[in-house]
């Protein structure tokens, strides 16, 4: 019989939703793609799906930044922030 961790789940289920990622939901919420996904190593309660933003000249996060995350589902929440290398 194949098993199936929490971390394979959690990415099917944001995958089958159209998520890029998750997203930490604080003051200075961090962001994570499903390509580099929870290099922390741990998750949350407050990690939540979201969405991939491609930061332009009009993103107000007061620094530059290659990209954010926006939250799916909770309007106006502050997106994680993410520099891509």
């Amino acid at each position: 019989m194949n098993t199936i961790d929490a971390e394979e789940l959690l990415r099917a289920k944001l995958q089958e939703i159209g998520a890029d990622g998750l997203m930490y939901m604080d003051e200075d919420g961090c962001g994570c793609s499903l390509d580099d996904f929870m290099p922390c190593g741990e998750i949350s309660t407050e990690c939540v799906a979201a969405r991939k933003v491609e930061c332009g000249e009009d993103c107000d996060h007061g620094e530059k930044l290659d990209c954010h995350y926006e939250p799916i589902g909770h309007s106006g929440q502050k997106g994680g922030d993410h520099n891509v290398d």
